[in-house]
């Protein structure tokens, strides 16, 4: 225990001289895992989440060779190493055996939590293939050629085995069948550009930014507008001799975002989002995290008098507006921030965060919004669209990380409209994905449209 205690201190010691920073980390990571549920953190404790951790590491173990339960080959290594070397395997096993049943007691499931058990496994893989190697040795070595010839059998024993493990081992083909398709790969953003640049050189192209294409990509059209969707209109995109489309039809939900809806009743807005209207030190309309350290801020406000400030990380303001099902929602605030954006981690320091909720206040979708901010006052936004039982929508504020303070003022919820897409004008399609409003999307789902009569007809369907 002496020894782990100081290897940490050792490791980390902006522990001791900076514990105030230390323990507010601290403090933060465990607000944000075990109390508020983060996604990845809504474990069972106990018999489940220990199963589900021992199919973590089985289904690595298989998927390391090619035969099939590769797995026992591990517990058989972890077995015979107890009988085979006691006190050795008590020191071997201590780590992962102990950290395993820690990691079982918590709510966080999180497969990568399990990388550290890794060299372990191997290990006692190692264990268990050498056992039946010896295995092999005793039992052949009763026949009068291997008395005979014992370092030369000792030697062709070996080399079978080499050979056995080396062709079911699957990184060596995985690496050369992922070498051969990194050298081929284009994704799909990449070959809907290279198709327009073949196809549609002469062509004038609006592109949805939302895609997020790389500036590389971009460059192969000659003729483009990059463009929101949510300010795209029909009309205009056709009487402004736009061409094509680039575009998709999976945003966040995949799906046609042209699905005929039924009329609702009108949607809420945002109530004192300037937060003028106080009682109690706290803006009306609004809830507040009672354990974190919200209030009402009169220092620079970016609208008329207030604003909100809080210091805390992951500690919420929200407020909850209804919304209609099916349909696109956007999030408007006023941030800023003095947290100094130096390294990597300071950015990404706030959140603009969107719930769906249903009947039962149950949370059906939820767009993080994570933006940054800075000293001075610039608008962030978030969007998210509303599934099939969504009721209300909770708009959710608070700092991330970081140093330092975040101010909010001027918040504003809207319905937003989005093109209707139809299917049949669909020139050329690319990917699978759905993409993701928040984050960078990995081979998403990405449609040519061709922009005609037709196209500004589907818009009054």
């Amino acid at each position: 225990m002496a020894t782990t205690i100081a290897g940490f201190f050792v490791g980390c010691p902006y522990s001791v001289f900076a514990l105030n920073t230390f323990l507010h980390h601290v403090g933060s990571e465990v607000q944000q895992y075990k109390v508020r549920g983060h996604p990845g953190a809504t474990g069972v404790p106990g018999i489940p989440q220990f199963k589900y951790y021992l199919s973590v590491l089985k289904g690595w173990v298989d998927s390391t060779f090619f035969l099939r339960n590769s797995w026992i080959i591990t517990i058989f290594g972890f077995v015979t190493c107890f009988l085979w070397r006691t006190k050795s395997f008590i020191i071997l096993s201590s780590f992962p055996l102990s950290y395993i049943f820690y990691m079982s007691l918590q709510k966080v499931n999180f497969t990568r939590n399990m990388i550290c058990i890794i060299p372990f496994i191997a290990l006692f893989t190692g264990i268990g293939i050498y056992q039946i190697y010896r295995f092999i040795l005793f039992v052949l070595n009763k026949s009068s050629f291997a008395k005979q010839r014992e370092v030369l059998f000792k030697n062709c024993c070996f080399i079978l085995v080499f050979v056995i493990l080396t062709l079911s081992f699957k990184p060596i083909t995985m690496i050369q069948n992922g070498y051969n398709y990194l050298k081929t790969y284009k994704e799909s953003r990449t070959r809907a550009t290279d198709y327009i640049e073949k196809n549609l050189a002469n062509s004038k192209i609006a592109v949805s930014k939302e895609l997020r294409i790389h500036q590389n990509d971009l460059d192969k059209i000659k003729n483009y507008v990059l463009m929101g969707s949510s300010t795209l209109s029909e009309i205009d995109l056709y009487e402004e001799g736009f061409a094509y489309l680039l575009s998709s039809d999976s945003f966040l939900y995949g799906g046609d975002i042209a699905d005929s809806i039924e009329d609702l009743a009108p949607i809420g807005s945002v109530l004192n989002g300037g937060f003028e209207v106080i009682s109690k030190d706290k803006p009306n309309s609004w809830q507040v995290d009672p354990a974190g350290d919200w209030k009402v801020s009169q220092e620079q406000p970016y609208g008329a008098d207030r604003c909100m400030q809080t210091t805390q990380s992951w500690s919420w303001l929200w407020q909850e507006v209804s919304a209609k099902p099916k349909r696109w929602y956007a999030v408007e605030a006023q941030v800023r921030s003095d947290i100094i954006v130096e390294g990597k981690g300071d950015y990404d320091n706030t959140f603009v965060t969107l719930e769906c909720l249903d009947n039962e206040d149950q949370v059906i979708w939820r767009e993080w919004g994570i933006v940054t901010a800075f000293p001075q006052w610039d608008i962030r936004e978030n969007k998210i669209y509303a599934p099939q039982n969504t009721r209300k929508i909770r708009i959710k504020l608070a700092k991330r990380l970081g140093e330092g303070s975040v101010w909010f003022d001027d918040v504003q919820f809207m319905e937003v409209s989005y093109l209707k897409l139809p299917k049949e004008n669909i020139v050329k399609s690319f990917g699978w994905g759905k993409v993701r409003l928040d984050l960078y999307s990995i081979e998403p789902k990405v449609n040519i449209y061709k922009i005609d009569e037709n196209f500004v007809r589907a818009a009054f369907k």
